[in-house]
């Protein structure tokens, strides 16, 4: 099988600190320290670019159907954007204390907009 793999397509994302292919895999996002890229998946094209208002992104999550994508920061600053519409849903300091280092998404089918920070304090 490893015989059977060959190289398709490279390109290169600058200052990329963090990636996350969406639930169905047709978009990729990438991360700097305050900027947003979401790129297809089938073509490499950017789809949109998003700006941080706080500090350095420390997590992202597409949820289970990736119309909306939330992340969190260093300083507490939790974000949600709708990829249909392209507009922002959401936006708390949900504790300035804490170090958020992960989010995701619950399957709940009645609200699919939950989401869970974690984080250090």
């Amino acid at each position: 099988m490893h015989d059977d793999l060959r190289l398709f397509n490279t390109f290169d994302i600058k200052k990329t600190k963090r990636l996350k292919f969406s639930s169905g895999g047709h978009y990729l996002c990438t991360a700097t320290d305050k900027h947003i890229q979401i790129l297809s998946t089938y073509n490499l094209d950017t789809i949109c670019k998003l700006d941080s208002p706080s500090q350095s992104i420390t997590a992202l999550a597409f949820n289970h159907n990736d119309s909306i994508l939330s992340f969190t920061s260093s300083d507490g600053f939790h974000l949600r954007y709708d990829l249909i519409n392209m507009k922002k849903r959401a936006e708390a300091f949900i504790d300035r204390s804490i170090e958020y280092r992960g989010v995701t998404f619950l399957q709940d089918p009645a609200d699919e907009t939950k989401c869970i920070s974690v984080g250090l304090e």
